[in-house]
């Protein structure tokens, strides 16, 4: 008996040391964590999102625009992104010579990394400077708010390093946000606030919101600008009047994705259909998300001439369809993003919805188009993807919905969604 007590004592005493260890080792902790707190220097300036859950630093370190670079009849290209997806500006920058309007979520040290590109940027491809706006995100969590302690590290390199520098990030996490789990559930990422901050910063009549990894072709800008032109003179010279038709309408471009092994420039129409052809590039996630894109008819689209005096740019019209989610030029004013929809694929797919049930035009424009450069397949789609590649029909029931929470529309429009 006497022995047992000893072992019984001995564990007491041994749980007693642990425990004290582990308290020990929590202040410690705490103090280190308390100390970073308190050498991090903090970005002001911010507003607070409706939500309260994030701050915004709208048109960050903008230098403004001289009076005579901004038409306010061009079109805005909107976009959005996190520090290790900023490598794709640099192609966009190559095919887009307009203005752009780009939010980026940066929480902790992605905010002094997001600093330093956006000055980066700047100096290597100056047109940027009377272009392009930049707006930032991040959480209200003192712990995750934006951490300028960094800024600097670009300091005397030049554009060759910047542009490696840029690239190194892709893929990469701050220690900060892997830590606290913010990249590594795609719902963290406040897809549909970053599209309305994108779309907040949007000067003029028009604008084109995609994802950054979406191209445009080289033309695009120039031939839709044309296309309006003639349209609003061509109203006028038959209707008497050139009013706006285009408030309600949105100009569909056709979407596709693009061998990374395949060098060729997107350009015009012919460019596009010949890597096609060659099976170098498909309709965008024809893998994994036919009815994303087809509704589009790539088929119509395809077998209209490139732009000409017929028909003003315009290929065909197209009926909404379920599960349909292409991109578009639309006017600036367009309802907004539903920034409650943070499941994947709600996020598009609910403003889309709601745009028919407002009795939207959809148009698809014959010339223009945009590319992604890489192959998506049901082998690297992200697990959120698969409920709705694996169950359509249990993806559509669910996003129903959560339509009908939403409340934003009538139960009859909810049916077609």
């Amino acid at each position: 008996m006497r022995r047992i007590r000893i072992g019984w004592l001995m564990l007491v005493v041994i749980a007693i040391i642990q425990l004290c260890v582990l308290v020990l080792e929590s202040n410690k902790l705490q103090t280190v964590s308390r100390k970073k707190l308190k050498n991090r220097r903090i970005l002001g300036g911010h507003t607070v999102h409706s939500s309260g859950t994030y701050l915004i630093q709208r048109f960050f370190k903008s230098e403004g625009f001289p009076m005579n670079s901004m038409n306010p009849e061009d079109i805005t290209l909107a976009t959005h992104c996190s520090v290790d997806r900023l490598h794709h500006l640099i192609d966009i920058i190559d095919a887009w010579d307009g203005p752009m309007s780009i939010s980026i979520y940066a929480p902790g040290d992605d905010a002094a990394f997001a600093e330093d590109a956006i000055d980066g940027f700047r100096l290597c491809w100056p047109k940027l400077r009377r272009t392009t706006t930049f707006h930032l995100l991040y959480p209200n969590d003192i712990a995750m708010s934006a951490n300028m302690t960094r800024v600097g590290s670009f300091a005397y390199y030049s554009c060759k390093d910047i542009t490696r520098k840029i690239y190194q990030r892709s893929g990469r996490m701050t220690a900060d946000s892997e830590a606290r789990g913010y990249f590594s559930d795609i719902s963290r990422y406040p897809h549909n606030i970053l599209r309305n901050l994108a779309m907040d910063g949007v000067l003029t009549k028009f604008a084109l919101s995609i994802d950054i990894d979406l191209v445009p072709n080289k033309n695009l800008r120039i031939n839709f600008l044309t296309f309006v032109k003639n349209t609003s003179t061509q109203r006028k010279r038959i209707y008497g009047d050139s009013s706006d038709s285009s408030r309600k309408t949105v100009y569909i471009l056709p979407a596709f994705e693009v061998k990374e092994s395949s060098g060729s420039r997107l350009i015009t129409k012919k460019d596009i259909l010949r890597l096609v052809e060659t099976s170098e590039a498909r309709i965008l996630l024809e893998e994994t998300c036919v009815q994303c894109h087809r509704s589009t008819n790539y088929e119509a689209w395809s077998s209209t001439p490139e732009d000409g005096e017929v028909n003003l740019g315009i290929s065909h019209e197209v009926a909404f369809t379920r599960g349909w989610e292409p991109y578009f030029i639309s006017h600036r004013d367009i309802p907004r993003y539903d920034e409650n929809m943070v499941r994947y694929g709600y996020d598009r797919l609910s403003q889309i919805c709601e745009l028919n049930a407002r009795k939207y035009t959809f148009s698809v424009l014959r010339s223009s188009y945009l590319a992604r450069r890489s192959f998506t397949t049901t082998r690297n789609i992200p697990k959120k993807a698969k409920l709705r590649s694996d169950d359509i029909s249990k993806f559509h029931k669910l996003f129903q919905q959560r339509l009908r929470q939403s409340g934003k529309l009538a139960e009859t429009a909810v049916t077609f969604c």
